[in-house]
């Protein structure tokens, strides 16, 4: 009957318009519910078995999985996804759809331009407030653009290793399409406030191949992409090993963490820094694709205890013993010089050695000199240089004449051609000059690794330090503090130093105010090398503050500079009338 009548109605002109109106909603009445039939197709899936099928852009697909809360206790949901049509033209989105969280991707997998058609990922555990039911569910959504059917398989599994224990090693592979990340919960009346996360990759083929290693808190979502993972707390990359110390407090007050490990599809991150390494070569990489297996890096994780700061006490206190005890010995020698070897107790032996002095000049002879000697040309006078007029440059013939003449006895240091005022004032400029450049080198030198170590511990990028990070052991804000006392030493072996050449010099002065005699000495050189070593353990412990390629001059500056006085100082004890500038 209803054909009937819209066959009546279509029949009558008058009521063509109404005919055609009828036929377009019974069309697009059709045409939904097909939709939605479609939209509303569901399947079951089952944990641990392979499902396949295809998809298109008209029959997308949606897998529903029913899991138990308890089964999943320190264990979590792994997904493994391949399809061998799919394009990246037209790729399957794979969506995972759980109560608070939505995590998604394509197949094939696009890294770096780069495709990769398999793909296996972790899902981040979640255990709800409620534990009225321990049943919970979740959703796969597999759709496409493509008009085309394309095929998929897929698994999703029980990861059971996914804990990690304190000095239990995991060994494990990690791939640019495969990132894996472990869970690690801190036992407050076992572990200690800090834990150590080392990872080595000792396989010759897995040394060469760059990934990254980071952590974060125990909560979703996890950055376990090369996109994302330096969002995270602390990341550091690996060639062949890392470290990355972690404490409790701060961040991660749950007491849990995630330890992420992602493997880059280009080297680029660990040879330039550039965390965005794109490939310059003419071809397409896009239209490549890869199974994910290409680049597949080994790891071996331990979690240790760090050191407490407790532990710190024993190795400071036998660090400062043995540099004490340098003083020490040092101090009852000079107790022993002073009680027995001290000039103002002791002989005179230059005085005995005078009186053996014989010979010279005649009187006839000096006199004779002394004349001509006062003629002196006016014009040598007058090309001297500022240098050398405040040097006294004296004949030795004169001297001798006017110790003769005078009746007094000749001593070594009447045969010295210089001012021996002025030479001492020259070589006391080598310390003050080097007091100063230390001075105005070193404030800079601290505020720049200062804000080094700061934007460290803000951001958590480990690279920013040439750390040894399996040795290294924090303290405060200091992230290797000691590497950064090993350098005490150089400051309080630089004060001895100094303390012994005061000694020398003021043990000098009281046997000249005694006889006037021997080869003039200058301490100058003396004091600018102990105030270099004590300059050098200043910057060498700014440079281990934060070690990098843009301050290892800290560290080698003052090196140099302690070779050259060395040097020098070589060359004035036996030369000790040479002007060194």
């Amino acid at each position: 009957g209803f054909s009937r009548r819209l066959f009546l109605m279509a029949s009558s002109r008058d009521h063509l318009a109404s005919f055609l109106v009828v036929l377009f909603a019974l069309c697009t009445v059709s045409g939904l519910v097909s939709s939605t039939q479609a939209a509303n197709e569901r399947q079951n899936g089952t944990i641990g078995e392979i499902h396949t099928g295809n998809v298109s852009s008209a029959f997308p697909t949606t897998y529903v999985f029913e899991y138990d809360v308890v089964d999943l206790e320190d264990k979590a949901l792994r997904v493994n996804v391949t399809s061998s049509s799919a394009k990246t033209r037209n790729p399957i989105l794979f969506v995972i759809r759980r109560q608070t969280t939505v995590q998604s991707w394509t197949i094939p997998l696009i890294l770096n331009r780069t495709s990769y058609s398999f793909v296996s990922r972790t899902l981040c555990p979640y255990f709800p407030d409620d534990q009225s039911s321990n049943s919970l569910s979740f959703y796969v959504d597999l759709s496409t653009s493509s008009s085309a059917p394309l095929n998929y398989s897929f698994i999703v599994y029980v990861e059971t290793s996914f804990t990690l224990q304190l000095d239990r090693p995991e060994t494990f592979s990690v791939s640019p399409s495969a990132p894996k990340y472990y869970q690690y919960r801190f036992n407050s009346t076992v572990d200690s406030d800090e834990i150590v996360i080392k990872v080595s990759s000792d396989e010759e083929q897995s040394r060469s191949i760059c990934a990254i290693v980071s952590v974060e808190p125990g909560e979703c979502p996890v950055h376990d992409l090369p996109s994302n993972v330096r969002y995270s707390s602390a990341y550091q990359t690996i060639l062949a090993r890392a470290g990355i110390t972690i404490a409790q407090k701060g961040l991660f007050k749950r007491g849990l963490i995630y330890v992420t490990f992602v493997v880059y599809s280009g080297d680029g991150p660990c040879s330039t820094g550039v965390y965005d390494n794109i490939d310059r070569e003419e071809e397409d990489h896009a239209d490549r694709n890869f199974t994910g297996l290409i680049r597949v890096k080994s790891f071996t994780v331990t979690l240790e205890k760090a050191l407490p700061l407790s532990s710190y006490v024993a190795p400071i206190a036998v660090s400062l013993a043995i540099c004490f005890g340098f003083f020490i010995i040092v101090f009852m020698y000079l107790l022993i010089d002073w009680c027995y070897l001290d000039p103002k107790r002791g002989r005179n032996r230059g005085q005995t050695f005078l009186e053996k002095l014989q010979g010279g000049p005649s009187a006839l002879q000096c006199e004779s000199y002394q004349n001509s000697s006062n003629q002196v040309d006016g014009r040598q006078q007058r090309a001297l240089t500022d240098d050398d007029i405040s040097v006294n440059v004296v004949s030795t013939c004169d001297v001798i004449c006017q110790k003769r003449m005078e009746g007094n006895p000749l001593v070594v240091s009447d045969l010295a051609r210089m001012s021996e005022n002025q030479m001492r004032s020259k070589y006391k400029r080598y310390a003050w000059s080097l007091v100063t450049v230390g001075v105005f080198y070193a404030l800079p030198s601290v505020q720049l690794v200062i804000a080094y170590q700061t934007v460290l511990n803000l951001s958590g990028n480990q690279d920013l330090c040439y750390y040894n990070f399996w040795c290294a052991h924090p303290a405060g804000i200091l992230s290797d503090f000691n590497h950064v006392w090993s350098n005490v030493a150089y400051i309080l072996l630089g004060l001895l130093f100094f303390l012994i050449v005061y000694r020398r010099s003021r043990r000098y002065a009281a046997r000249q105010e005694l006889h006037d005699t021997g080869i003039p000495q200058y301490f100058g050189l003396s004091y600018a090398m102990a105030v270099a070593l004590v300059a050098e353990g200043i910057m060498s412990g700014t440079y281990h503050i934060c070690p990098s390629g843009s301050n290892f001059q800290f560290d080698t500056a003052f090196m140099y500079l302690i070779a050259v006085l060395s040097i020098l100082k070589l060359y004035q004890s036996r030369r000790s009338e040479e002007r060194l500038s």
